[in-house]
């Protein structure tokens, strides 16, 4: 099953052996991606199933097309994905279930989204020169 997530994730890539799908051992993976971004942070801290067998977890495959290649397209910063394992990563597996279950709300306070619109702000000012 992990061919399929790799073809699924070359959908979206130039070079997928580089992808971080290709490096997690397992099959659960947890999201790390930036805490300011409004598409990162709905998916920062979740647990994937990289097969989508393990339903206990959403499949590493409802990931949005906008985060592919180890790389989010609205704030261009580079998440990770690291291989999880019950018990050992989280001491606690319920708790670490019920929120990568949850609803996915953005959860940023009005510092981090502060922080993203200003950096945002200064990319745009340096793409334009």
């Amino acid at each position: 099953m992990k061919e399929k997530i790799a073809a699924f994730m070359r959908q979206h890539t130039n070079n997928p052996q580089n992808h971080p799908v290709e490096r997690l051992m397992g099959d659960l993976a947890f999201f790390d991606g930036s805490s300011c971004c409004p598409l990162c942070s709905l998916y920062k801290g979740r647990i994937f199933s990289v097969s989508g067998k393990d339903k206990r977890f959403p499949a590493l495959a409802t990931l949005p097309p906008e985060i592919h290649d180890g790389k989010c397209d609205v704030c261009e910063c580079y998440y990770s994905l690291c291989s999880w394992y019950e018990g050992i990563s989280t001491p606690n597996t319920a708790r670490a279930i019920r929120m990568s279950n949850a609803p996915l709300k953005d959860r940023r306070t009005e510092e981090q989204k502060e922080h993203f619109e200003k950096r945002r702000t200064k990319v745009r000012k340096i793409k334009r020169s």
